[in-house]
C-alpha cells in the first residue's frame, strides 16, 4: 500500500529523465498494486493510467495511449 505513491512518483521522475524501460516496469507495478488494494476506480488507479498514457505518447503508441486517458478520464 505504502509502495504505489512512491512507485508512480518514480515513474513520472523517469519520464520526465527520457528513461522509457524504467518508466514502464515501475508504473506497471505501480498500476498493478493500485488496482489490487484500491480498484480500478481509485484516483491513484487514474494517476497511474495517466503516466502510462503519457509514456505511450511519447513512444508513438497512441492507441494505447487514448485508451488509457480515457480510462482515467472516466475515473476522475
Amino acid at each position: 500500500r505504502r509502495l504505489i505513491k512512491p512507485l508512480v512518483e518514480l515513474s513520472n521522475l523517469y519520464l520526465i529523465k527520457g528513461e522509457y524501460v524504467e518508466t514502464e516496469a515501475n508504473i506497471v507495478r505501480a498500476t498493478n498494486l493500485s488496482e489490487k488494494v484500491y480498484g480500478r476506480e481509485s484516483l491513484i488507479f487514474a494517476e497511474s493510467q495517466e503516466i502510462m498514457a503519457r509514456l505511450h505518447t511519447n513512444l508513438g503508441d497512441f492507441d494505447k495511449a487514448k485508451r488509457e486517458i480515457s480510462e482515467c478520464i472516466k475515473i476522475v
